[in-house]
């Protein structure tokens, strides 16, 4: 039986009130359409609020195209005023869910959207007897992160991960979180027609 803690459940029931009061509306994702405005949405809050390069949006149409139709994978959005302003995308693996990442314009921040299609979701995927709802890999620099998803009674588990050095005797101490600030801080600025077109590029360079 899914039970929420007292104070998760106390917010929520607030979120939810105010939500369907100024017309908030979480639904899937019904088009190409939705996702190249979720995409929209996920670019700017990766500019000015992470100040990281995103994902390429070829690459996360291509995920749906290949999983989509074989319900592998889902977009849950918020809309108001028939604006798409928050989305999760989740993937679909045996029993388990999997939160993969999520997108908020952070004008809208006030009606925790993020929180209320995680409801959503964890609620769906409940009456529909997945075990496990996986929410993902997250640096344990990222404390705000951390704490948000331990807020809904999930329990951490390391990662193990191995290197093979070729041309240096230590493991490199990169992390997503806290990794080359200087140089990320004036990325903020860079237009996001800008980031469309470098992105791709961008990626496959330092993959």
């Amino acid at each position: 039986r899914l039970k929420y803690n007292k104070r998760l459940r106390k917010n929520l029931r607030n979120y939810h009130q105010k939500a369907k009061k100024d017309g908030l509306i979480i639904r899937h994702m019904k088009s190409y359409d939705d996702l190249k405005c979720f995409y929209d949405v996920y670019i700017k809050e990766m500019r000015d609020k992470h100040k990281m390069i995103p994902k390429p949006y070829s690459l996360i149409e291509t995920l749906f195209e290949i999983f989509y139709r074989k319900k592998n994978i889902d977009l849950i959005l918020t809309e108001h005023n028939n604006k798409i302003i928050a989305g999760i995308i989740l993937y679909f693996f045996k029993d388990r869910v999997i939160y993969e990442f999520s997108a908020l314009d952070l004008k809208y921040n006030k009606y925790s959207p993020t929180v209320l299609m995680l409801d959503y979701a964890i609620q769906k995927s409940n009456l529909e007897n997945f075990r496990i709802f996986d929410f993902s890999i997250t640096s344990l620099n990222h404390k705000s992160l951390l704490d948000f998803k331990l807020g809904w009674g999930s329990k951490i588990k390391k990662l193990p991960y191995y290197y093979y050095l070729i041309n240096s005797k230590y493991i490199p101490n990169f992390d997503y979180k806290t990794s080359y600030p200087l140089l990320r801080m004036p990325y903020r600025y860079i237009p996001l027609s800008i980031i469309k077109l470098f992105t791709p590029f961008v990626i496959k360079q330092l993959a």
